[in-house]
């Protein structure tokens, strides 16, 4: 048995949609999250948590329209 050139790879199954199972592109939402918050209505005080207001970098599926926030997972060989 010869050694492993590697001990753990990075799987790509996130670039393909989980519903039909082609490749999907990289997707940008239009604005950014800042821009849809309404945190000066409803927090005038600005007491709430604001972790949402950066946004993963979705993929979308160009044949069904799904989108996904899946990422890349390392997979280590046995």
């Amino acid at each position: 048995m010869r050694p492993l050139p590697a001990f753990d790879a990075v799987c790509d199954c996130y670039r393909y949609c989980q519903e039909c199972g082609a490749e999907m592109t990289p997707f940008a939402p239009d604005l950014d999250a800042a821009n849809y918050r309404v945190e000066d209505i409803l927090d005038p005080s600005g007491a709430a948590d604001r972790s949402e207001e950066k946004m993963d970098t979705f993929y979308r599926c160009l044949a069904c329209g799904s989108l996904s926030s899946a990422k890349p997972q390392v997979v280590e060989f046995a």
